[in-house]
């Protein structure tokens, strides 16, 4: 098991769009690297998503929190990420 910070959505345009703002769901920030950010968006229906995106842009759209969820993931650089936004 690892642990990771999780993320609030910002009010913007494409969260919205994309239901990212839904109450019901979780969105963990995965990893930090060569000025990208790695996270998973996990709805309480057990589907999940995971995107990529510099990290200026994810600033713009989340906040850190200082809530820390455990998962068991083993390799996340190997996951397959899509493009955010």
């Amino acid at each position: 098991m690892h642990t990771y910070k999780t993320l609030t959505p910002l009010n913007t345009e494409w969260n919205r769009k994309h239901k990212l703002m839904n109450e019901d769901g979780l969105i963990v920030l995965l990893l930090q690297k060569n000025g990208m950010s790695y996270f998973v968006y996990a709805t309480s229906k057990a589907d999940q998503s995971f995107y990529m995106c510099a990290d200026e842009i994810l600033n713009k759209n989340f906040s850190v929190t200082d809530i820390e969820v455990q998962l068991n993931i083993e390799s996340v650089d190997k996951l397959k990420y899509k493009p955010y936004p």
